[in-house]
């Protein structure tokens, strides 16, 4: 693996880096490229169901008892470390993951939120459903 610590990244880099149709494996991905960028490998710990050699190299964060909280890991050094000015690192509405813009959308009630990539028009037409 190609150490890439000291990588900056803009809104020029967003996009997916791990697409969502890998499933339960995306988070193999993820955990590859956040350790290449610095991140210290997190401990897997198999969970009960599953046998297999957690110490193997060759190991699948997918059956680690807690792949969730991994990924949150990932997502927090990620940012943390190479995030960007008005984006984020983690997963999108479609399950893929990458850098997604950040913007603020009006919602009802005078509500704002922060969506990634794209902001819905709220009219009233659409609140009256």
């Amino acid at each position: 693996m190609r150490q890439q610590a000291n990588v900056t990244y803009s809104l020029d880099d967003v996009g997916c880096y791990v697409d969502g149709s890998r499933g339960i494996y995306a988070i193999d991905r993820i955990v590859e490229i956040a350790e290449t960028h610095g991140m210290t490998p997190p401990i897997c710990e198999a969970s009960d169901d599953d046998v297999h050699d957690i110490e193997n190299e060759s190991c699948t964060w997918a059956y680690c008892s807690y792949s969730d909280e991994i990924e949150y890991e990932c997502d927090n050094y990620m940012n943390d470390h190479h995030g960007a000015e008005g984006a984020y690192w983690g997963r999108n509405e479609s399950g893929d993951w990458g850098l997604w813009n950040l913007c603020e959308c009006a919602m009802p009630g005078g509500r704002r939120r922060k969506h990634e990539t794209w902001c819905p028009a709220f009219t009233e037409e659409s609140n009256d459903a």
